[in-house]
C-alpha cells in the first residue's frame, strides 16, 4: 500500500532536515565561502593597484638624443652633462599644422626608451608681448594647434607645460584675445589626453602669490595638475619652494584645492643675476630634473634647455631658442 501523499512530504522533509548542517555551521560555512578570495577577486585587486600607479611617479624623464646639446656632446664630451638631462620638447606656432608630427614622432621615442616624455606649448597669442621670444597664432588657431599637440599624446603619460610666461602676462599688451579661455582650452584636451599638466606660475620675484593665483584659476588651474615656477629663469630653489607653497595657500582661500607644483632649475645654479634675466654670465645650471613627489610638489624640470639662448639681449647675442656653446659652457662653469 503506497504512502499517503502527506506522510510522504513530511517523511522527506525529516530526511533532509538530517542532512543538512545546523545554523551555526551553515553562518560559519558561508562566513568562510565569502572570506576566500577567488581568482576574479584577486585578478580585479591587482588591476586596481596596477592603475593607481601612475608610471610618471617612478619612470625616468626622457632626454632627446638628437636635442642641440647632445649633438654637441657628440664632437665635445664637455656638453654631455647638458645632453643627458632630460629637457622638455618645445612645441611652436613655428611648427604650424606639421606640430602634430613633431609631437608624435618625439612622443614615440620617449616610449621606446621607456621613458617619460615633457613637452612644452608655446604658441599663444601675443607670446612674450613682443619681445626676444615674439610670436604667437590668432585665437582660432590656437585652439586647432592645440588639438593637434594632444592627439599624440593620448596614452603617452606625458607632462605638458603650458605656455610660458603666458599667465604671468595676462594683460601686459594688446592682442592676446581671451587668454585665460585660450590657456583652459589648452589644460582641457591636454587633461583629456592623459597629460601631466602644468600652467606656468610665474617666479617669486615677479607677480605677487594673491595676484597669481587668482589668475591661474581664472586660466583652469583646478582641471590641471598644478603649476611650475621659475621656468627660464634664475631664482633659487628655496625661494620657489616658498613662493609656491604661498601660491597654493592663495589658491585654497580661492577654493582650488589638491594642486601640485614643480620648479624649473636648468639655470638656477648660481641665483638670481644682477645682469638681468637675458643670457646673464653669471647663471650656473642648477639642480638636475627630476619628478621625486615630495609633499605637494613633484620635482625638478628643465624646460629652458640650457645652452639656447634668450634672445640678442641687445648686444648681439644669438637668436632665441639658437644652440651657443659659449654660454653653454658658461653654464657648466667652464
Amino acid at each position: 500500500m503506497s504512502r499517503p501523499r502527506s506522510a510522504a512530504v513530511v517523511g522527506a522533509l525529516l530526511s533532509a532536515a538530517l542532512l543538512l548542517p545546523t545554523s551555526g555551521s551553515t553562518a560559519r560555512a558561508a562566513a568562510a565561502t565569502s572570506e576566500r578570495p577567488t581568482a576574479t577577486t584577486a585578478t580585479t585587486a591587482v588591476v586596481s593597484t596596477a592603475q593607481r600607479v601612475d608610471v610618471r611617479r617612478t619612470r625616468p624623464l626622457y632626454a632627446d638624443p638628437t636635442s642641440a646639446a647632445a649633438r654637441a656632446a657628440k664632437r665635445d664630451k664637455r656638453f654631455r652633462p647638458l645632453a643627458t638631462a632630460p629637457q622638455a620638447k618645445w612645441l611652436l606656432d613655428s611648427h604650424g599644422t606639421g606640430v602634430g608630427k613633431v609631437a608624435r614622432d618625439y612622443v614615440a621615442a620617449a616610449t621606446q626608451a621607456g621613458r617619460t616624455p615633457i613637452v612644452a606649448l608655446y604658441a599663444i597669442p601675443a607670446r612674450d608681448c613682443g619681445s626676444h621670444s615674439s610670436g604667437g597664432l590668432t585665437p582660432r588657431q590656437y585652439r586647432a594647434w592645440v588639438r593637434r599637440v594632444a592627439t599624440p599624446l593620448r596614452g603617452a603619460r606625458a607632462i605638458a607645460i603650458v605656455e610660458p610666461d603666458a599667465v604671468a602676462m595676462l594683460d601686459a599688451c594688446a592682442g592676446q584675445g581671451p587668454r585665460p579661455a585660450l590657456l583652459r582650452y589648452a589644460v582641457d584636451r591636454l587633461r583629456s589626453a592623459g597629460a601631466w599638466v602644468y600652467l606656468d606660475g610665474g617666479h617669486s620675484s615677479w607677480i605677487s602669490p594673491a595676484t597669481m593665483a587668482e589668475r591661474l584659476k581664472r586660466s583652469g588651474i583646478a582641471n590641471a595638475r598644478g603649476f611650475i615656477t621659475n621656468v627660464a629663469n634664475f631664482q633659487r630653489t628655496a625661494d620657489e619652494d616658498a613662493y609656491a607653497r604661498a601660491v597654493r595657500a592663495e589658491l585654497a582661500a580661492l577654493g582650488v584645492r589638491k594642486v601640485r607644483y614643480a620648479i624649473e632649475t636648468a639655470r638656477n645654479g648660481a641665483g638670481p643675476s644682477v645682469e638681468g634675466v637675458c643670457n646673464p654670465r653669471s647663471a650656473r645650471v642648477g639642480q638636475r630634473p627630476r619628478i621625486r613627489l615630495t609633499g605637494a610638489r613633484d620635482g625638478y624640470l628643465w624646460v629652458k634647455r640650457p645652452g639656447e639662448s634668450d634672445g640678442e639681449c641687445g648686444r648681439g647675442d644669438p637668436p632665441a631658442g639658437q644652440w651657443w656653446p659659449r654660454a653653454a659652457l658658461r653654464l657648466l662653469g667652464r
